[in-house]
């Protein structure tokens, strides 16, 4: 059938580039999220399908086609049987007077028949009326319907001189499956109706015309032959099947089966198909059929078993005696290295469909399980049983291992699909029956077939089978009745076993632990069960799990791991004896029959897992040891896990040891699979192992040229599939070099014209071409497409690798003048009259275009769709409303950024390294400190709060601090007891709602006075009790949160205001947060659980402040010699401090800060010096370890109590990507496309290291450590890019870059910056205190810049939000304030601070968010000013500020060289812009580490005991930083992020980088110093602040959606 071959071949792990091509493309195509319970399988509106109603059945169909190869077409005259199910009675005389045929596209219908009223024909179904009901119950009518079909859409495929491959011959063939017999042959095309079957077939006489069923006749009249076949067996239209043309036919011995039937067996092939190949692909079947019948106790039923083999059958598929194949059934000696157990295995999936399928037919499309999961299993057995019975050349467990392994794999290709979508094997509700054929339905239910049989045991369970066979023979069923069987033959209830693994969705999922008491001898597994959803209906499973503890001796110890359905945990233990050591290995389900994956691993112990993988007789349990083995490996345990690797038996765990190895590019690991790949014998194995290195590296690049050498000039005897593997590792590597090898294969030169079968490799070689990412590769894919012109080379296949590479190139280049000839070519798929599955797949390759190509050809794709069949249809509409909603995914900016986004192909960690490093604590106390709202006066308070700078009280004694916030705290308080007290009646905006935003605004200013001081001020008893305000002020906030009464307020006031329509839109905003950060508070909780979150909230934010203080308070030091500084400049020696006492007396002192570490980290040339810095600075804080875990665990619990199901869902619910999922989703895709090139720069930097060893006499090293990261990335850029950041510094001293770049700012927005030299009350000498003035001189706010390290103070860059900007109840306008902490050099007398690249950005980032404070603050209510918007879009405008340090222009006008005032030179620029996006890849995994770190932390379930985070911390910056951490840190212990407003929300760097992009797109096409559009921005942007949609600001600023594009070009894409 269509998907056997593709599902078999991916089970059997042989899956090439075409089902992986497949496989992308569906997922393209999935349904969107809907809102029914089978969410990314079936779309929302899609309705539950049953079997047709059977009043009149069609119990037989007389087919008589006289085909005109020279039209494509067919005259056609089919005479059906119609019988009467039903006794006649007055309610039924409508449903037994008519009768409904699909038939799609005919001409010239005509329909008779004995009493014949008339009929309808809309094109798509016709409609038999007679002129009376029938009149009895078994009375049976015939009507003939007689048309005409030219160029069928589906269902039969013509291929002669004017259509198709004319080098293949003149034929026809069918293919049905599920609902396509339709568009050629009039019939009910479901697989209830089963009529019984006669054809008259009228062909040329040379030609030979197949069926279904036995010959009858052949007649000859005027040089046509006329062949009558008969089938006397049921047979639904699906299975009906017919081939006429002039085939090449080939004889195979008979099948002789134990009745003493003897069954001929022919093949047919077409005149391009040497009939040899086709033999050698299909010699098999007899002995199948055999097997079959033996092992079923069910002979084949039927007179012969015929198969044909054309270019254009799906796949292959069986139809009752006829089996129709795609050209894959043909294999030439070289070729059936690699595929013929493949086609062997997809021969008797066919097979087993004589009796799953043929014999037994489901009744409707819910029970398919009952034949394609049997199709599937069945195979398994053989392998295990059969198909190496006799062979003497393979080991004894050959065959079972293959059967084991292979069944294993459909596990994970079942479970794979799972992370798409889930169903019940047993599903009504689908978009087309054609979506039931999916992994679930194949691997899915097999693995689920096995569980049963291991259940029920081989006596009963093949019994059983058989006797279902022989009793619903010429049946419909229906999944109840196999089981009913199944009960009847072992006296077992499976109601359940069916409802939990038939009826239910999911899996079981473990996560499995072990543990051994030494003294008690007591060894136990323990295994929870981690998948139950009720919400998504995924239960809890009823399972018995075998577990085998086997010791040193070899003695055996089993236990069994019991589900009884209720239990989510269960344990497995044994005994070992007194005597007995622990256990040497650990085995769960050693024989392999249950269902089931681990959530995580199972890692039971180095020993263990090594003693596992080197004796198991289990191969999918030596596998799970190899892979976990290998996820964390050290080279240590590598050289361990090597050997063993190297002397594993089985050629299926070879293959899948080079699978785990194939996300590593350290050189032992890399060694490792090419040894094996040299080593190994099974042609399969080595080329599912060579689809596992595709990765960049020096070993793979000259492997893969090596290997093509050697197999063009034929000393090596590799096959086609190796050779095209081969081709695209080379072409992984893209270097020029190669290019022109590649592009000659893909043109059928080269290799390719002296190595090649069916376009085996050119497909791979066009394939490979896509991966260097070039004009010139377009230019040869659109060569090889004008090739296709009028020749004869129209193979599917290679088209299909064509339009796939040009979908994935197009990202590549000039959207404009490349990308439209792409977007015109990909036009001409979506009508290919050669090939159905390009017009199926061209819609999806279209898809990957990106927005503004793909949307343009939305009217072309709906165009061709009726050039497709209805169920073909389906993935088409589903791009079609992916492409019409401007998006794939959550939000309308996540679809092109996945589609397109790629790292860069070089380093430069050291520009970038500053500035995330900078941004790790960039917003660490904005959240708390966020904008308040407007002035309300109010008579009680002593302190004036007015707007000027100098009157907004800053600094206080430590008793000035206790008394303010208690006044504070008492104003809030008698306002809050006011506006409780109102009656109902009294409640309204005014007298809630505003007021309560008025008290905010007021208080807020002056609460954030109060505790920024802990961040800046000099004085520690100061900073002290700014903390303990901070605490205070928290604790209050928290109460006044959870008072009931106020809520029973804004509930009264929301009541009265109805549909609030005489609010305006901030007015309506307002209440809506309002009334929301109540619900979020818990305000609807029952008191209990609302003291309880409180109290939780209460201990978080003491934990939060305890975690700043300590980072803040912490002096840590080390202490260095001018000797250990080596290859620092005398100007950052000359800033360091002198150790004052204590043994390193004199010595010169490293602090933590930036401007101490962060230098010497990327110059030093000491590596001791560097890796003691980097130690010291990952160590601070261990204490605060303890503080994050308690943290997580009580806000998982507070989210719990609130009716989330953890933090992140919680947090996320505030923020543009809504929930934890769409931030995974976005996060993990981006790491995955972001690794490869990332372990390429890596390498980079590696080798440039080991250069540096050698050169010094030293080893080489396997590995980075972080203390080398900045050092080598900044040597690298010095050497490739000859540019040094001390080249460029004497331009950008601190003073006057800072004042150069206000200048900038005053030019961009029109704006006046004054510096306040008196009034202003600094907490310190270095602050300055600045004003801001708009275009009318109208005073708009003024910010404080804090710019240097001190002791105490906040050790990174920030602004703090002080006064919100908003508008007083008198009409007047409160201005906002704030106030930047960083940490430059500070300047001396003797020496500027000089900024490297990476500070000046920071600066700019910086100042980005004093502007959106500053200007953006036009709003009326205090809460929604400036930077108050969702949290992952309010770094944007402060990203948007960056691009100008990256600008020609812009670096000019702000450079003066500190001693001359000359400008820099361009050349120094120009050297500078070109390292821009070098080393992104690095960096952007450096974020995505601490962005899924903070998901990790966040989406524990509450409840659970939080991960061990230094841990965790370590594990996730191999994984995905790709540098560990150095042993004994815990760098997590100083992410402020998360404990300070952050949490949840570290993705959102990386998110608004897209806002932030495709703003500045404007810039750059208007002049990135036009004031225009920078007013435009503030207007549209900065102003609104949070007080409406932040899409809608962004789409009033761009004048369209916004898109990734600008992003992708930014990082170089």
């Amino acid at each position: 059938m269509p998907n056997c071959c593709a599902e078999t071949h991916a089970i059997l792990g042989m899956a090439d580039a075409e089902v992986a091509l497949a496989a992308a493309l569906e997922m393209a195509a999935a349904p969107a999220k809907t809102a029914n319970n089978l969410e990314g399988f079936a779309a929302a509106n899609a309705v539950k399908s049953f079997a047709p109603d059977m009043a009149l059945e069609p119990v037989h169909m007389h087919v008589a086609a006289d085909f005109d190869f020279a039209n494509a077409a067919l005259d056609g005259a089919v005479t059906h049987t119609v019988c009467c199910n039903v006794v006649p009675a007055a309610a039924l005389a409508d449903v037994t007077s008519r009768l409904t045929l699909h038939a799609v596209g005919f001409d010239n219908v005509r329909v008779t028949g004995e009493g014949v009223a008339g009929f309808d024909y809309d094109g798509k179904e016709i409609h038999v009326r007679w002129t009376a009901p029938f009149a009895a119950k078994g009375e049976e009518r015939k009507i003939t319907v007689t048309y005409r079909v030219e160029t069928p859409v589906a269902g039969m495929h013509f291929n002669g001189p004017r259509h198709g491959d004319p080098s293949h011959g003149t034929f026809a063939v069918t293919d049905h499956e599920t609902e396509r017999a339709r568009y050629w042959l009039p019939c009910v095309d479901l697989p209830a109706v089963r009529p019984r079957l006669s054809f008259a077939l009228t062909v040329p006489e040379a030609y030979h015309a197949v069926a279904n069923g036995d010959l009858v006749s052949e007649s000859v009249a005027d040089g046509r032959k006329t062949v009558n076949w008969a089938l006397d067996f049921p047979c639904p239209s699906y299975l009906l099947c017919v081939a006429a043309g002039d085939f090449v036919t080939i004889d195979n011995r008979p099948a002789k089966l134990a009745n003493g039937a003897i069954i001929p067996i022919k093949y047919y092939g077409t005149q391009k198909m040497p009939a040899a190949d086709l033999f050698r692909g299909l010699d098999r079947t007899p002995e199948i059929l055999e097997w079959l019948s033996a092992k079923l106790d069910f002979p084949l039923p039927w007179g012969k078993y015929y198969q044909v083999a054309t270019p254009y059958s799906g796949g292959a598929m069986e139809n009752i005696s006829f089996v129709t194949w795609t050209d894959i059934a043909a294999l030439d000696k070289i070729h059936a290295r690699d595929r013929k157990f493949a086609i062997d295995g997809t021969d008797i999936h066919e097979a087993v469909h004589t009796w799953f399928g043929d014999v037994t037919v489901m009744r409707h499309f819910e029970h398919a399980w009952l034949k394609e999961s049997w199709a599937t299993y069945i195979p398994l057995v053989f392998q295990a049983e059969g198909y190496y019975a006799g062979r003497t050349d393979p080991p004894a467990t050959f065959g079972r291992d293959h059967s084991r392994y292979n069944l294993f794999m459909c596990q994970e290709r079942y479970i794979a699909e799972t992370a798409r979508y889930l169903r019940p094997i047993v599903c009504r509700r689908f978009d087309h029956s054609w979506s039931m054929f999916d992994g679930h339905l194949y691997p899915g239910g097999a693995a689920r077939i096995h569980m049963l049989r291991g259940l029920l045991g081989d006596a009963i369970f093949w019994p059983a089978v058989s006797a279902y066979l022989h009793r619903y023979s010429g049946k419909t069923v229906e999944t109840d009745d196999f089981r009913k069987v199944m009960e009847e033959f072992s006296g077992l209830n499976l109601t359940r076993f069916f409802d939990q693994w038939f009826y239910s969705k999911g899996y079981p999922k473990f996560k499995a632990t072990y543990a051994f008491d030494a003294d008690k001898h007591v060894a136990h597994v323990t295994l929870v069960q981690t998948q139950a959803d009720a919400a998504k209906g995924i239960p809890l499973f009823a399972m018995d799990v075998p577990i085998e503890f086997t010791t040193e001796d070899g003695t055996v110890h089993r236990a069994i791991a019991s589900f009884d359905g209720n239990n989510a945990k269960a344990i497995a233990a044994v005994h070992t004896g007194a005597s007995s050591t622990k256990p040497a290995r650990v085995e769960i389900d050693p024989n392999g029959f249950q269902l089931f994956a681990f959530d995580g691993q199972f890692n039971p112990g180095q020993p263990i897992l090594l003693n596992v993988a080197k004796h198991s007789a289990d191969v999918a349990t030596r596998i799970r040891a190899f892979r976990t083995l290998l996820k964390d490996a050290d080279l240590t345990t590598l050289r361990k896990v090597r050997a063993v690797a190297l002397a594993e038996p089985s050629p299926w765990v070879r293959q899948e040891i080079v699978g785990a190895i194939k996300g590593y590019r350290h050189t032992p690991f890399v060694q490792l699979a090419l040894d094996l790949i040299d080593a190994e014998t099974n042609d399969m194995a080595r080329t599912a192992m060579l689809g596992h290195v595709h990765l960049t590296h020096t070993l793979t690049l000259e492997f893969a040229r090596a290997k093509l050498a050697a197999i063009a000039d034929r000393s090596l005897d590799w096959t086609y599939l190796q050779a095209g593997a081969l081709l695209r590792i080379l072409a992984t590597h893209a270097r020029a070099k190669d290019f022109a090898f590649v592009a000659d294969a893909a043109l059928g030169k080269g290799l390719v014209a002296k190595f090649e079968y069916y376009h085996l490799v050119q497909a791979d070689a066009v394939r490979a071409l896509a991966k260097f990412r070039s004009e010139a590769a377009v230019r040869v894919l659109l060569d090889l497409h004008a090739s296709f012109h009028g020749a004869e080379n129209q193979h599917g296949r290679l088209k299909l690798a064509m339009y796939g590479s040009l979908s994935e190139l197009a990202a590549w280049v000039d959207q404009t003048t490349t990308g439209v000839v792409i977007a015109e070519t990909l036009a001409e798929a979506l009508v290919d009259p050669t090939s159905p599955l390009v017009r199926k797949w061209a819609p999806s390759f279209i898809a990957r275009l990106g927005s503004s190509l793909a949307g343009s050809l939305t009217a072309a794709i709906e165009a061709a769709m009726p050039l497709s069949a209805k169920q073909d249809q389906v993935p088409i509409r589903r791009v079609l409303e992916k492409l019409r909603s401007g998006k794939t995914d959550a939000t309308p900016l996540l679809s092109p950024l996945k589609a397109k986004v790629k790292s860069l192909e070089d380093a430069l960690a050291s520009i970038q390294s500053k500035w995330i490093e900078t941004q790790v604590l960039e917003a660490e106390l904005q959240k708390r400190a966020k904008p308040a709202t407007e002035t309300e006066t109010e008579t009680e308070s002593t302190t004036v709060w007015t707007n000027h700078l100098d009157d907004y009280v800053i600094l206080r004694t430590p008793a000035q601090i206790k008394a303010d916030t208690d006044k504070v705290i008492r104003l809030m308080t008698r306002v809050y007891d006011e506006i409780a007290s109102l009656d109902p009646a009294e409640c309204t905006f005014e007298s809630v709602f505003q007021r309560m935003a008025r008290l905010e605004n007021r208080t807020k200013g002056e609460s954030s006075a109060l505790y920024f001081l802990q961040q800046v001020s000099p004085d520690k008893p100061t900073r002290e009790a700014s903390n303990e305000a901070a605490r205070a002020l928290s604790e209050f906030a928290i109460d006044a949160g959870a008072r009931v009464d106020l809520y029973r307020a804004a509930k009264a006031a929301v009541e009265k205001l109805g549909d609030q329509s005489q609010l305006d839109d901030e007015d309506r905003r307002l209440v809506e947060k309002i009334m929301q950060g109540y619900e979020r508070q818990g305000l609807g909780l029952p008191d209990a659980k609302r003291e309880e979150l409180t109290a939780i909230r209460k201990r978080i934010a003491d934990l939060a402040r305890d975690f700043a203080r300590n980072k803040a308070e912490d002096k840590t030091f080390v202490a260095v010699t001018r000797d250990e500084l080596a290859g620092m400049p005398e100007s950052y020696i000359s800033s360091l401090a002198l150790v004052e006492e204590g043994d390193a007396k004199g010595s010169l002192k490293v602090t933590m800060s930036y401007p101490d570490t962060l230098p010497l980290l990327r110059k030093c040339t000491n590596a001791e010096t560097r890796r003691k810095v980097d130690v010291a600075r990952m160590s601070v804080c261990p204490e605060n370890q303890a503080i994050l875990e308690e943290m997580v665990e009580l806000r998982a619990s507070a989210a719990a109590i609130l009716g989330f199901k953890n933090h992140a869902h919680f947090r996320l619910e505030l923020n543009m990507a809504k929930n934890p999922e769409t931030v995974l989703g976005f996060l993990e895709d981006l790491r995955d496309k972001l690794l490869p090139h990332g372990r390429v720069e890596y390498q980079k930097l590696l080798d440039l290291k080991n250069a540096e060893r050698a050169a010094a006499g030293l080893p080489a090293e396997d590995a980075l450590h972080s203390w080398d990261t900045s050092y080598y990335s900044n040597l690298l850029v010095e050497r490739e890019f000859n540019f040094d950041q001390d080249e460029l510094k004497p331009y950008f001293s601190y003073n006057t870059f800072l004042a150069a770049l206000l200048k900038l700012y005053e030019q961009l927005f029109n704006i006046r910056i004054e510096e306040v030299t008196k009034e202003a009350a600094l907490w310190h000498p270095d602050v300055t205190a600045w004003r801001v003035f708009d275009h009318t001189s109208t005073y708009r706010g003024a910010f404080y810049l804090d710019m240097h390290p001190r002791e105490g103070a906040f050790g990174h860059a920030a602004v703090f939000g002080l006064r919100p900007g908003c508008l007083l109840s008198d009409g007047t306008y409160q201005t906002p304030l704030v106030a930047m902490k960083c940490n430059f050099t500070k300047p001396s007398k003797d020496a500027p601070s000089l900024l490297t690249h990476d500070e000046m950005v920071t600066l700019a980032h910086e100042a980005g968010h004093i502007f959106h404070h500053i200007l953006g603050s036009r709003v009326k209510y205090g809460m929604f000013s400036g930077t108050a918007t969702a949290r992952d879009f309010s770094e944007a405008p402060s990203q948007l500020l960056e691009n100008w340090i990256w600008e020609k222009e812009a670096l000019v006008q702000l450079s003066s060289h500190y001693e001359t005032g000359a400008k820099v030179p361009t050349e120094i620029l120009d050297r500078l812009i070109a390292t821009k996006n070098v080393g992104a890849a690095m960096f952007n995994l450096r974020q995505l580490r601490y962005g899924l770190f903070d998901m990790a932390v966040h989406t524990i379930a509450p409840g659970t005991k939080a991960p061990n985070t230094t841990e965790l911390y370590d594990k996730m910056s191999r994984e995905v930083s790709l540098i560990a951490p150095p042993a004994g840190t815990c760098g997590q212990c100083t992410f402020s992020h998360i404990t300070g407003g952050y949490d949840s929300g570290y993705y959102g760097y990386l998110w608004s980088l897209v806002y932030a992009a495709d703003m500045y797109s404007r810039f750059e096409a208007e002049g990135i110093f036009n004031s225009g559009t920078a007013a435009e921005y503030v207007r549209e942007v900065l102003a609104p602040g949070g007080s409406r949609d932040e899409f809608v600001s962004l789409r009033k600023f761009l004048g369209r959606e916004p898109n990734s594009e600008a992003f992708l070009r930014g990082i170089g894409l």
